[in-house]
């Protein structure tokens, strides 16, 4: 049996730092429109340290724009968002792959056009930095990435064409250097 106490999770990260007003926005949007099954957010990048403010990471609005976002990029920054728990459940929760689990769920309820929404202020500040770059440069990392676009795929989310795209894309992506993958992620991927 499914507890129905909890209708929303908002997600936290650890190293992260929240505004302190942050769950009560989100809370008083999900009131006001209850049908929103994920309620995302800016960010803004910081060094490894939370000293150093980097880039913001903004990202789509409106559900329609969202859902375009959605078959080229993830849509939504992680540590900012909130979700439907119970859909989330019926959706099968957080697929098992490597990498990129987090892109997959919020595809799955692009996929059944469960209504979402990005709000348009930074609500948290994410600890990004050299790190983040060497992470997701690793082989590991880029089997993990060809894990979830064959999930996507398998949902019927992502068409043929948009399949081949993402592999070969973020293949290539992963086997630059490190210096000019950071500089491509400061230059196109960040505001």
């Amino acid at each position: 049996m499914i507890n129905t106490d909890v209708d929303y999770i908002i997600r936290i990260d650890s190293d992260d730092i929240n505004m302190n007003d942050r769950a009560e926005k989100i809370i008083k949007f999900q009131k006001k429109y209850p049908d929103c099954k994920i309620i995302g957010s800016n960010i803004v990048e910081y060094d490894e340290k939370m000293l150093i403010k980097g880039k913001e990471r903004v990202v789509p609005e409106l559900h329609k724009d969202i859902i375009k976002y959605s078959k080229f990029r993830n849509p939504f920054n992680g540590p900012a968002v909130s979700f439907h728990r119970i859909t989330a459940l019926k959706l099968g929760g957080y697929p098992l792959v490597a990498s990129n689990e987090d892109y997959c769920l919020w595809v799955s309820f692009l996929k059944y056009n469960y209504k979402t929404y990005n709000i348009q202020e930074n609500l948290v500040k994410m600890r990004a930095g050299k790190e983040i770059i060497h992470r997701r440069s690793s082989t590991r990392y880029m089997r993990g990435e060809w894990q979830s676009i064959k999930y996507i795929f398998g949902i019927g989310y992502f068409n043929f064409y948009l399949f081949v795209f993402h592999l070969i894309i973020r293949t290539l992506i992963r086997l630059l250097p490190i210096n000019l993958i950071s500089k491509l992620y400061s230059k196109f991927l960040r505001k």
